[in-house]
C-alpha cells in the first residue's frame, strides 16, 4: 500500500540529488521499505559528506541472495 507522504518524499529526493552521481534514484512508488531507508541515509551523507558516499548499504544488503530494491 503506498502512502502519499512516502511518494513526496522520494520525488523530492530524486529532485533533490538526482545530478549527483552517487544518488541511486528511488523508484517512486509511495512504498516505505529498505530502497527508502537507504535512500534517506544516502541523502543524509551526501548532504553532509559531499565527498564520498558511504557505501555501508551496499555491504550490508547484497551478501548472498539479499538484494536491495535499487540494485546498490
Amino acid at each position: 500500500m503506498s502512502d502519499q507522504f512516502v511518494l513526496q518524499a522520494q520525488k523530492y529526493l530524486n529532485n533533490t540529488y538526482q545530478n549527483n552521481n552517487q544518488w541511486v534514484m528511488l523508484t517512486e512508488n509511495g512504498n516505505t521499505g529498505t530502497a527508502m531507508m537507504e535512500g534517506l541515509v544516502r541523502a543524509f551523507q551526501l548532504q553532509k559528506w559531499s565527498t564520498e558516499c558511504n557505501r555501508l548499504f551496499r555491504s550490508l544488503y547484497s551478501s548472498g541472495n539479499e538484494k536491495s530494491a535499487n540494485n546498490l
